[in-house]
């Protein structure tokens, strides 16, 4: 789903290449800090699309 510290915040500009990134522009992954640990959060309607996702080959979609 790729890395994204190397996105820019300034994603009006540069649109996000990850798939993190991508979530986070659209609303639909919060990412935050509890304690010493980066914590992402998901909403759960969005964690099953995501599953089958991850499992289709690459350039399918459905």
């Amino acid at each position: 789903m790729g890395d994204d510290p190397e996105e820019s915040l300034y994603c009006h500009y540069h649109e996000p290449e990850t798939t993190i990134g991508r979530l986070g522009l659209h609303g639909r992954l919060f990412e935050g800090r509890h304690e010493d640990e980066v914590v992402l959060v998901i909403p759960t309607e969005v964690r099953g699309l995501l599953a089958d996702l991850e499992q289709s080959p690459p350039g399918v979609a459905e």
